[in-house]
């Protein structure tokens, strides 16, 4: 069993625990962006926080509209099926545009 400090409610724990992880890992990310470039690129956390307002703000429409968050999610996987088959599309075209690089491995980038 989780021990909680306190006896907190298991949710209160789990949700700080996911807030926790999250912070972690875009810290992680922006540290790792640093390390690539050396160039302080606080975009990468806003990449994150652009796609979680669209998901919250196209489901309450969708729970308004509809009743049900079920129209939300379907758009979002019609829209994950459309990306996905763009970029099947668009690999083919840059294999064709440099094909050099078609079955060529990739880069280990030393820093």
């Amino acid at each position: 069993m989780l021990a909680t400090p306190g006896r907190l409610p298991f949710g209160i724990v789990l949700q700080g625990a996911l807030y926790g992880t999250t912070t972690g890992l875009l810290g992680i990310g922006l540290v790792l962006t640093y390390r690539s470039d050396r160039i302080v690129n606080f975009s990468y956390g806003a990449m994150g926080g652009v796609g979680g307002f669209y998901l919250a703000t196209t489901l309450g429409f969708a729970k308004k509209a509809t009743g049900s968050y079920q129209a939300g999610f379907l758009g979002f996987a019609v829209l994950a099926l459309v990306a996905l088959a763009a970029l099947a599309i668009l690999k083919s075209h840059w294999r064709a545009r440099w094909p050099q690089f078609a079955g060529a491995q990739a880069a280990t980038v030393r820093v």
